[in-house]
């Protein structure tokens, strides 16, 4: 549940208060902000490297097609 919650918060947007006035405002226990951090340093570093390489990936398509377009 705790990844499962830290992946949502991630993805929506929202902060740590944020999720846990959701979840008791649905009656479903939250997770604690040590464990909410636990999970941001176990998933954040693979986030960031899927992005980086999302960002190159794109960055050389756009340079392919501009080289195209001059040659």
């Amino acid at each position: 549940m705790d990844l499962a919650s830290f992946s949502a918060m991630y993805h929506a947007g929202l902060g740590q208060r944020h999720v846990t006035s959701f979840m008791a405002a649905l009656e479903i226990p939250h997770l604690h902000h040590k464990s909410m951090k636990a999970r941001e340093r176990e998933i954040c570093p693979t986030i960031s490297k899927v992005a980086q390489e999302s960002c190159s990936k794109a960055l050389e398509e756009e340079r392919n097609l501009t080289m195209k377009k001059k040659g």
